[in-house]
């Protein structure tokens, strides 16, 4: 029995990719439970999963004490968890949860020396040197052995991108749609750089006829984003199109993604887009430079030149163009799903290889009431 734990169940960064490596491993039983309770206007990460979810509560205090219950009771089974913090960490560890894989999917863990102070003395009390550490980027590894615990044992371990699903179209390449088409894929929300974006988009228009806009995805900043956008000018040139399931469809049909996020622990969208053959331009912070390491020509410094260097880029997005089969071919090696199930695996194996393997479909009951 594995247990997976994280914070939301609305679409974000790890949260699309839990139900890609749950379905991947089919001899596994997986169970979820979620810190916060969804919003009746979120879309639900777990609908398409056959699997039980429990939710905690919006009241950090009843969150907290849900966790050390739910832990407890299943505290000799193996828990996964991502990004929870020290404050529920530490419930897990005072239940008596021993297996734990702990993913690192970001690089922020306090705002100001006040939170510092507070939290650390916290990480150090709820590691315990049973728990096993994977980050999904090098970035991400090095920032938490600086700021939290300089100790754990780090396993590299990048987010899985689904090769079978992001892939290039047949009609790929063909001027299906007479416009050129940039679109945006990711949280509406603060760090994305979206007030920028839009500033770029509004350059970009006075310099192409042909352009539109879409902006896909979901946040607390959007009707600030559309209001901005009707300030700038934008007009019908732009879209806000909201959480998309079948984002594939999306990169495919565009002619570029622009991401200028401010920080990421990894990206998938620059990935994902890359694999469905749509070239990108992002923000060369560590994240980025570590996924196009070898192709720094998809890069651009989030810098006084920022606006004029991705105009020159999208004047040259042939010479982008004509790097994706390359990079597309390493992506589709570096960051697959069949590379991130066999190292997790063999985490999973390593806390005990003698645990028999139960399929999902096999019977065995949760019982979760509290």
């Amino acid at each position: 029995m594995i247990h997976i734990i994280h914070f939301s169940s609305r679409p974000g960064g790890i949260e699309v990719l839990i139900p890609v490596f749950v379905k991947a491993l089919p001899n596994y039983f997986f169970s979820t439970f979620v810190i916060r309770k969804p919003n009746k206007d979120d879309a639900n990460i777990y609908n398409v999963l056959n699997a039980p979810t429990k939710f905690g509560s919006n009241n950090t205090i009843i969150a907290l004490i849900k966790t050390f219950i739910f832990a407890y009771k299943y505290k000799d089974d193996k828990f996964h968890v991502f990004n929870i913090g020290p404050f529920f960490l530490l419930m897990l560890r005072l239940a008596g949860v021993k297996k734990l894989i702990y993913g690192i999917h970001g690089t922020i863990y306090w705002q100001n020396q006040k939170q510092k102070i507070i939290r650390k003395p916290f990480w150090w009390l709820a590691i315990s040197k049973n728990y096993v550490f994977t980050s999904n980027s090098e970035y991400s590894k090095q920032k938490f052995l600086n700021q939290v615990y300089s100790k754990a044992n780090i396993y590299l371990l990048y987010n899985p991108i689904d090769t079978t699903k992001f892939t290039i179209s047949q009609s790929q390449g063909v001027n299906i749609f007479p416009k050129f088409r940039i679109i945006y894929s990711g949280r509406l929300a603060n760090g994305k750089n979206l007030f920028v974006w839009l500033r770029i988009a509004a350059l970009i228009k006075e310099t192409r006829r042909d352009v539109v806009f879409e902006v896909f995805g979901e946040g607390p900043l959007k009707k600030e984003l559309i209001h901005e956008a009707e300030n700038l000018g934008l007009g019908v040139s732009i879209s806000f199109k909201g959480y998309t399931p079948n984002i594939t469809q999306a990169y495919q049909n565009a002619d570029l993604l622009i991401f200028l996020s401010e920080y990421e622990s990894f990206g998938n969208v620059v990935v994902e887009s890359i694999l469905c053959g749509t070239p990108v331009i992002a923000s060369a912070i560590p994240s980025m430079k570590e996924i196009f390491i070898n192709y720094p020509e998809f890069i651009v410094e989030l810098d006084e030149n920022l606006e004029q260097n991705v105009l020159k880029k999208i004047e040259n997005i042939d010479n982008l163009k004509s790097l994706i089969p390359i990079v597309r071919k390493e992506f589709m090696e570096r960051f697959s799903l069949e590379q991130h199930i066999q190292k997790l695996e063999k985490i999973y194996n390593s806390f005990n290889n003698q645990e028999p393997r139960i399929r999902n479909n096999e019977s065995r009951t949760l019982n979760f009431e509290f």
